[in-house]
């Protein structure tokens, strides 16, 4: 299950360029989305921004609404287990987010530069319950230096800064969850230097110098060498 990190998807908080003169309408079908989103609707949200973008393409409100609405849909995707519908949905969103992160409009460039990093964790965490230990490893060191360079170039956003400890917190435990795997695993192996007992069609060897090996049943029995008079 993917952990809830702090997210601002609520599109009807950003605000148009004034003066615009389609400003009212794509207001109203941001308000629109977002009221989808927090519904948890996400294909409905994207199916209503993308039929504004006809008429307004270069709109950065509508980009922004289509990424956010990319990424509620990765996490249901996500927590589904659709994991690779679910990372096509976060690496969509994220280019989005990356592409606004720019923008003219300095709120919209600041919350793309801080939703492109969550998007990034986002999909770490849903990879760390996973497999592909690795691969989440890998994501979520890249999370956090996404978090870094966005504190480094706002370094008042809270959201940048609490996702950032958090996102170091899960590398962390991840790290040292495969540490103890890998421990284990080298447990249960046997020692390079154990004689080695060769069983072939009902006769046995042995590498240790000296000894031999017997066959009882289905058993290879190591016989060590036996020690000749006057040595020590």
């Amino acid at each position: 299950m993917l952990e809830k990190i702090p997210f601002i998807a609520a599109l009807c908080f950003i605000l148009l360029a004034a003066g615009s003169g389609y400003a009212a309408g794509l207001e109203q079908t941001v308000r629109n989305a977002g009221g989808l989103l927090k519904k948890g609707d996400a294909d409905a949200a994207l199916d209503l921004l993308r039929e504004a973008q006809v008429d307004h393409p270069e709109a950065a409100e509508l980009r922004f609404g289509v990424a956010c609405a990319l990424f509620v849909k990765g996490e249901k995707l996500a927590e589904s287990g659709a994991t690779e519908e679910a990372k096509a949905a976060f690496g969509e969103a994220h280019s989005l987010f990356n592409g606004l992160a720019k923008d003219s409009n300095p709120r919209i460039a600041r919350e793309a530069v801080f939703n492109a990093a969550n998007t990034t964790a986002r999909e770490a965490l849903a990879l760390g319950g996973g497999p592909d230990r690795n691969a989440a490893i890998a994501a979520l060191r890249n999370a956090v230096r996404e978090y870094e360079t966005g504190l480094a170039r706002f370094p008042d956003h809270d959201g940048l800064r609490q996702n950032l400890d958090h996102v170091q917190l899960k590398l962390k435990e991840l790290l040292q969850s495969s540490q103890e795997q890998q421990e284990q695993q080298e447990e249960q192996q046997p020692p390079e230097d154990q004689p080695k007992l060769i069983s072939r069609f009902g006769q046995a060897m042995t590498d240790l110098p000296g000894a031999t090996a017997q066959v009882d049943g289905n058993t290879a029995i190591l016989v060590p060498p036996t020690t000749q008079e006057g040595e020590s």
